[in-house]
């Protein structure tokens, strides 16, 4: 038999407590009630599921189609940096304007 010195398996009483004899069953093999060797019981597997209403499986295809998508549009990007390659590009002041407090009262709304 072989003693651990890190955890001291008595209690301040001198007897072993039910923890201890717990512990010492589970470290040497045995059942600590009936001092047999335990056999391994089978554990039986638990599943999870999860049922999503109707809006929430449409708000997945909507991600799903989202995320095929492009975050950026290369034609536009091309076209812009073309105009202003050549000098062409024009910025609409009026529509930059309201875009910006657009934007801005979108924000104050959060």
């Amino acid at each position: 038999m072989a003693i651990n010195i890190n955890n001291n398996l008595l209690n301040p009483a001198g007897a072993r407590s039910s923890e201890s004899r717990d512990r010492q069953g589970d470290a040497i093999g045995t059942d600590s009630k009936e001092g047999q060797n335990s056999v391994a019981k089978p554990v039986t597997a638990r599943t999870d599921s999860v049922n999503l209403s109707s809006e929430g499986k449409n708000l997945r295809q909507i991600e799903d189609k989202l995320s095929s998508q492009p975050e950026i549009d290369q034609d536009k990007v091309a076209r812009i940096k073309k105009a202003i390659a050549e000098g062409s590009y024009q910025v609409d002041a009026r529509k930059l304007a309201d875009n910006l407090f657009a934007m801005e009262a979108q924000l104050n709304k959060l």
